[in-house]
């Protein structure tokens, strides 16, 4: 029986680099790192370059969803030479480094810089026995002063204004919980599934507040907004008040290169080749369990892919709290990673009922892999697995249609649940 914090491959496997342990601007060290050596404001623009050359040719030959952008009108060769262009003509090194960002981002999924401080992913990722491919790309130093500095320099170009949380009688950085209606109507409003919020802070908010609303009608769990983190969260926070034992199927698709093959060797014990994915009409995960047909399959992508992964998974939450009640959940068009995972979990088993806009997606698939530029060290990342809804669609292109759409663009999901909750 796996538990929770075995879950390797749910959602986006364990955590999912959204942008968790964000390393934050410190002036002093700001000028430490702009005087060191071999920062990335020192290379040359055929160093960058080559980096962009390496980014592009690992991201042609190894990422699943660059047929998917392809099929969606994206000249990803055409691009290339653009992008090759604009950083060729551009004297700044942050701006080029940007540039590439910006190329890396025109592919839908996880693309682009990785987010956070380098040194609080590697510390993560070395102590999960099947990720040491990553934690080994994560331990280059120059990788980590180099992220500070870059990240430096876009703090000072975007900074932000913290919003301030205005509602509901518990509260902290993360959670909202809120009695909408006495002994009827219950909300919680979680903002992310970060790994740092898995806290007995946290955990005290959520389960009093499952405590309190124990013999309600309705509870509405709000995650619009919300891009992702760890399924840890998920499995810990959340899963506890649908079922005791979750049986889940999983399946994930590849396009293996040199650059993914050893990401993929070391996560997934046994792949079989894509052709035999065809048969999937037939295909038995077990002696009890058979896929459904996955009439949404696109066979073109197919073509474009070499492997695929399947496998029947057993989840049990270590804690239990029931709850009877209503449940539905709210969405948007920023859910993506960690949080599609659980709205598409929710989708399949009839867990809740979706309401608000489209997803983003890509939530059913494993951890991106890392691409390390060999002369700035920049660490990029890109989705490693092509992951499919329960019709068989792309999850990173189509993302998860809820149950209920809004009525009017001005509406909001949690006015349009509350209107559909007055009307039954």
């Amino acid at each position: 029986m796996l538990k929770y914090k075995k879950i390797i491959w749910i959602f986006l496997l364990t955590i999912v680099l959204t942008g968790s342990g964000l390393w934050y601007y410190k002036p002093k060290l700001f000028q430490e790192l702009v005087s060191a050596k071999k920062n990335f404001l020192q290379l040359s623009n055929n160093e960058i370059l080559e980096d962009f050359d390496y980014l592009y040719t690992v991201l042609k030959s190894n990422s699943p969803l660059v047929c998917v952008a392809k099929r969606n009108g994206l000249n990803f060769d055409t691009k290339y030479k653009q992008y090759r262009e604009k950083i060729s003509r551009s004297n700044n090194n942050f701006e080029k480094i940007t540039l590439i960002d910006e190329f890396s981002n025109l592919l839908p999924g996880h693309n682009g810089i990785l987010l956070g401080d380098i040194d609080y992913w590697f510390k993560v990722y070395r102590c999960i026995p099947d990720r040491q491919t990553w934690a080994k790309i994560l331990s280059n130093t120059l990788s980590v002063k180099n992220h500070r500095l870059y990240f430096n320099f876009k703090h000072q170009k975007n900074k932000l204004a913290k919003k301030n949380l205005s509602q509901g009688f518990v509260q902290n950085n993360n959670v909202i919980v809120q009695i909408i209606e006495p002994n009827k109507i219950a909300y919680i409003k979680i903002k992310s599934f970060e790994n740092k919020y898995i806290n007995d802070v946290e955990e005290k908010i959520i389960f009093d507040f499952y405590k309190k609303i124990k013999n309600y009608k309705h509870l509405i769990i709000d995650i619009t907004g919300n891009s992702g983190g760890s399924s840890d969260y998920v499995v810990k926070y959340l899963l506890p008040i649908f079922k005791e034992e979750y049986h889940i199927s999983l399946i994930d698709l590849f396009k293996i290169g040199n650059h993914a093959a050893p990401f993929i060797k070391e996560a997934f014990k046994e792949i079989h080749p894509i052709n035999e994915f065809l048969k999937f009409n037939n295909l038995s995960l077990d002696k009890q369990q058979k896929l459904k047909i996955f009439y949404g399959i696109n066979k073109t992508d197919i073509k474009d892919l070499t492997h695929y992964y399947c496998a029947i998974l057993t989840i049990k939450p270590e804690s239990q709290f029931l709850l009877k009640c209503k449940k539905w959940l709210l969405i948007d068009e920023k859910v993506f990673s960690a949080s599609e995972g659980f709205t598409t979990l929710c989708k399949e088993m009839k867990l809740a009922t979706i309401v608000g806009k489209t997803s983003r997606g890509d939530g059913c698939s494993t951890d991106p892999a890392l691409i390390m530029l060999p002369n700035s060290k920049m660490i990029f990342r890109y989705s490693l697995g092509y992951g499919l809804n329960p019709d068989g669609t792309c999850s990173a292109e189509f993302g998860t249609v809820p149950d209920i759409k809004l009525s009017d663009d001005r509406e909001i999901p949690l006015e349009t649940c509350l209107r559909v909750i007055k009307n039954l």
